[in-house]
């Protein structure tokens, strides 16, 4: 039965039943667990991207390391633990299990990006003909893979355990606070130890390392689950991929899905030419980290205090609406910055400006497939989506990595090019709202089963 408030202040969503101090006790177990995410986020991987630019890679090989190959990975795996997450039944839950297993490949990573420097000697003994700098960018390279796989991976299985224990009608209000908790992550650590962060790199990945483990072993001990109807599933590895194949087929035959995809993705790639190589514009400028680490604190500060209000506003004119109107501020802003930044005021402004709308995105976003795909397979159409954006993501990022390189890196472009995703977007978004109020809109919207 979808979630439902009562008049005496009870939520349900499913076979769970929460009072208000039951709510706030999963709101803040959720938030520990998105703790970990946050820090993810905002330290290790501008970390990670400045470590590898200080070793000698290019902008294709850090649009290669940061997006394509980990994206590769999770879209061999992905749709496996997505299938079987959806179908498996635990004392323990449905996605908890699947959550505890890929924590040990993120705790790897982690601790293999913290022990670079002492490593590369090592790596130079058995391969004497490479130079230090290439053993470093193997060791961080990676470790990074590890780490990324472990994380697309949870990140699945992480949303569809909030899709399935947070009831619908607080969603909005949830991800608000979830980006609260992340922009306080980012302001903390953009503010104090950016600056040092890229020649400290060891002491950040160790403290984030025990930090996670804790985060995510806290959640999984006291989240619990409800209970789930049984669902159809292969007693064999050959009948499931079967079983597998079936779903994957209908819904790929459905023009209302595809569209709905191509929304999706067209609308999460608007934010990556700026900021994947923000941090290299900013050097390129002479601003100096210290700076630009205090700039990103300041456009999460303002972010911090727009997060529970958009998230209000998500619940009350759904998520949907909001995206929309947050693309066409983004793609005036965008358009402008490409013109305009020139030195270290206009770049502040500009970057400032984005990273409001960026996190006003996220905010009002984050809920927007949990309005839209069905709930009982939640995950397994959530994958599908992600196959189609890794597949973009794998060719996108290093091909513009490709094209600064050879345009002399000239940052500038990429504010062009979000611009034209941007419109792409917004031209995508308004012919699927079309299809949206076909389906019931607002009110009464009921997503395409098969």
């Amino acid at each position: 039965m979808e979630s439902s408030a009562t008049a005496a202040r009870t939520w349900s969503i499913g076979t769970l039943h929460y009072n208000r101090a039951r709510l706030l006790v999963l709101f803040l177990l959720l938030l520990t667990g998105d703790l970990v995410w946050a820090l993810r986020d905002r330290s290790i991987s501008p970390v990670v991207q400045l470590l590898f630019k200080d070793h000698g890679a290019s902008d294709f090989f850090n649009g290669l390391m940061l997006s394509s190959i980990p994206s590769a990975l999770g879209l061999m795996i992905g749709p496996f633990v997505s299938y079987h997450s959806d179908r498996f039944r635990s004392r323990f839950g449905r996605r908890i299990p699947f959550l505890m297993m890929t924590t040990p490949l993120v705790l790897l990573g982690m601790l293999g990006m913290a022990g670079s420097k002492i490593l590369t000697p090592v790596l130079q003994r058995i391969f004497p003909l490479l130079s230090s700098d290439d053993c470093t960018l193997w060791i961080l390279g990676g470790a990074w893979i590890l780490f990324e796989f472990g994380v697309l991976l949870a990140s699945v299985v992480f949303f569809a355990l909030i899709n399935d224990v947070v009831p619908h009608e607080l969603l909005g209000r949830f991800f608000g606070l979830f980006r609260m908790v992340s922009l306080l992550a980012g302001i903390g650590f953009g503010y104090f130890f950016f600056g040092y962060a890229e020649y400290h790199h060891e002491i950040v990945f160790m403290v984030l390392a025990v930090a996670y483990c804790t985060g995510i072993t806290l959640m999984c001990c006291f989240v619990k689950e409800g209970e789930y109807p049984p669902m159809e599933k292969g007693r064999s590895a050959g009948e499931s991929l079967r079983i597998a194949w079936k779903y994957l087929k209908n819904c790929s035959q459905s023009p209302y899905y595809w569209l709905l995809w191509a929304m999706l993705i067209s609308a999460g790639l608007v934010w990556v030419p700026s900021g994947t190589f923000v941090a290299f514009y900013a050097k390129q400028l002479n601003i100096p980290m210290d700076y630009f680490g205090k700039l990103g604190a300041l456009g999460f500060g303002i972010s911090l205090f727009l997060s529970y209000p958009l998230g209000i506003l998500a619940d009350r004119f759904h998520p949907l609406r909001c995206v929309m109107v947050v693309i066409a501020v983004f793609l005036v802003s965008a358009l402008s910055s490409g013109f305009l930044v020139t030195d270290k005021l206009t770049f502040s402004i500009a970057l400032t400006v984005q990273s409001v709308a960026a996190g006003a995105y996220w905010t009002c976003s984050a809920s927007l497939t949990m309005r839209l795909f069905p709930r009982s397979q939640f995950a397994q159409y959530g994958i599908v989506g992600g196959i189609l954006a890794g597949m973009v993501h794998f060719v996108s990022v290093p091909l513009l990595g490709y094209f600064l390189d050879r345009t002399g890196h000239c940052y500038r472009y990429t504010f062009f090019v979000g611009a034209a995703v941007a419109l792409l977007a917004l031209l995508l978004a308004c012919c699927y709202y079309r299809k949206f109020n076909q389906l019931g809109g607002v009110k009464n919207y009921q997503p395409p089963e098969f």
